[in-house]
C-alpha cells in the first residue's frame, strides 16, 4: 500500500457542503475527490495524447479508463467498481472545522464574485462559510500498482491553483498546499518540496505543465494555450478578492443609470461590452439579432436584468444549459502570510460541436451559433498593471 498526504490551509471564505443555510459547512471526501479528478484530468491529458499519436478519441476513451481504474466509476460498471485510490478527510481541530454566517456587508468586489445565491444586500450571506486560516489533511491509499506521480501532481494543482465549495472558480473556498508526503510500498518516506515564496510557486508549476498539447483540448484541460497568470500581490487575502472582483466588475459590467450616466461603484462604466446589453434588449423588444453577447466566454448561463421596465433574460447553452467558466481565480497565500491573485484560463472546445448559444425570455427563444472569441478574457487579463504571465 502507498500512502499519499496532503495538507491544506483554507484561504478564503468557503462555501460547501449543508443545504440549508443553518447547516454547519463541511469538507466531504466526495468533494475533495472531484476536484482532484479535474486537475487530474486536466494535467493527464497531454500524456494520454501524445501516447496516442494525437488521436483525439482514442485518447478521450483512455483518459476515462484510466481515470475510472484510478477513481472508480458508477456501479453498474463492473469493469473498474471502487477504484484503486481510497480518499479520507481529516480535520485536526477537535469539532470539526469553524464556520460563521456572515450578516455585515461585504466590500462590492466580493459581492460581484460570490453572485446570486449566495448573497443578497439586505441579508447579506445567504449560507454559512468555513471561515480561513484552517487546516484540513487528505489522505489516499494507493494500491502498490498505481502510479504515484500523477496523483501527487494532481494534489499540488490543487493547492496550487484551485479551492473548494460554491464559486470557487471566482476565488471562493480557495486553498492552498502546506505539505505533501508520500509514503512508498516499502516504507520509505519522501518529503516533497512546496512552494513557500513567489519564485519557487512560478517554478514548481512550469515543472508541473511541461508536457501539454498543442491543440485546443476538447474538454477543460491543459494546453499550450493556456495562461496563467499572477495578477496582484498583497499580504491581505480577501482584500486580493475584493481586488480582482471590481477589476472584473469593471470590465464586464454596463453600469447603473444614477441620472449622471452609468456607474460601477461610483465611477464611470466603461461599457467595454455595449454590445452585449443591446443584443439582448433587441431580444427582448422582439427584435431580430444575429449574434450572442462576448461575455458569454466567461461561463453560462449568463443572466440580464435591467433596471428599468424592460425585463429580463437568460442566456444558456441550447441543449446543455450550462458552462462552467474556464477562467479559474485563485487566491495563493505562502507560510509568510504573502498572497498572490492568480488566474487560470484553460481554453477548450466551449460547447458540444454544433451546439448553439440560445436567449430565452418567458418562453420565447433564440439561437444563434457559438462563436466565442478567448481575446474577450485576455484582455481582461492584460488590465492588470503589475501582472505577471507565468505560463
Amino acid at each position: 500500500m502507498q500512502i499519499i498526504e496532503a495538507d491544506y490551509n483554507i484561504v478564503t471564505p468557503m462555501f460547501i457542503g449543508g443545504g440549508d443555510k443553518q447547516e454547519a459547512p463541511e469538507i466531504r471526501p466526495p468533494s475533495v475527490k472531484g476536484a482532484l479528478r479535474f486537475w487530474w484530468r486536466a494535467l493527464q491529458w497531454g500524456e494520454c495524447l501524445n501516447s496516442l499519436n494525437q488521436d483525439v478519441s482514442a485518447a478521450l476513451i483512455d483518459l476515462h479508463r484510466q481515470e475510472a481504474k484510478l477513481f472508480g466509476a458508477a456501479a453498474k460498471d463492473e469493469a473498474y467498481g471502487q477504484g484503486k485510490v481510497l480518499l479520507k478527510v481529516k480535520v485536526s481541530k477537535v469539532g470539526g472545522l469553524k464556520f460563521t454566517l456572515n450578516k455585515a456587508a461585504r466590500p462590492s468586489g466580493q459581492v460581484y464574485l460570490l453572485g446570486q445565491g449566495l448573497y443578497h444586500f439586505k441579508q447579506y450571506d445567504l449560507h454559512a462559510s468555513i471561515t480561513v486560516n484552517q487546516s484540513f489533511k487528505v489522505v489516499l491509499k494507493l494500491n502498490d500498482d498505481v502510479d504515484a506521480s500523477s496523483i501527487k501532481k494532481a494534489l499540488l494543482l490543487f493547492g496550487l491553483l484551485g479551492g473548494l465549495g460554491s464559486r470557487a472558480r471566482r476565488g471562493w473556498g480557495s486553498v492552498a498546499i502546506k505539505a505533501l508526503t508520500y509514503t512508498n510500498t516499502e516504507k520509505q518516506i519522501e518529503q516533497i518540496s512546496i512552494p513557500h515564496n513567489k519564485e519557487t510557486f512560478k517554478h514548481c508549476l512550469s515543472e508541473l505543465l511541461t508536457n501539454i498539447p498543442t491543440s485546443l483540448p476538447p474538454f477543460t484541460a491543459f494546453s499550450q494555450l493556456t495562461q496563467i497568470h499572477i495578477s496582484e500581490e498583497s499580504t491581505n487575502a480577501e482584500g486580493l478578492l475584493t481586488s480582482v472582483g471590481a477589476q472584473m466588475q469593471m470590465y464586464r459590467s454596463y453600469g447603473q443609470n444614477q441620472g449622471n450616466g452609468h456607474k460601477i461603484n461610483g465611477q464611470d462604466a466603461e461599457q467595454k461590452f455595449k454590445e452585449d446589453h443591446d443584443i439582448v434588449y433587441r431580444f427582448i423588444q422582439n427584435q431580430p439579432i444575429t449574434q450572442h453577447p462576448k461575455r458569454v466566454v466567461f461561463g453560462l448561463p449568463h443572466n440580464y436584468f435591467f433596471s428599468n421596465d424592460v425585463g429580463n433574460a437568460d442566456v444558456n447553452g441550447e441543449v446543455f444549459g450550462r458552462r462552467a467558466s474556464p477562467l479559474l481565480i485563485h487566491i495563493h497565500q505562502f507560510p509568510t502570510g504573502d498572497c498572490l491573485a492568480v488566474q487560470t484560463l484553460l481554453p477548450a472546445q466551449f460547447l458540444p460541436v454544433g451546439e448553439n448559444i440560445q436567449l430565452k425570455r418567458n418562453h420565447r427563444t433564440k439561437s444563434i451559433p457559438c462563436d466565442i472569441d478567448w481575446k474577450d478574457i485576455t484582455n481582461y487579463l492584460e488590465r492588470f498593471n503589475n501582472r505577471e504571465r507565468i505560463v
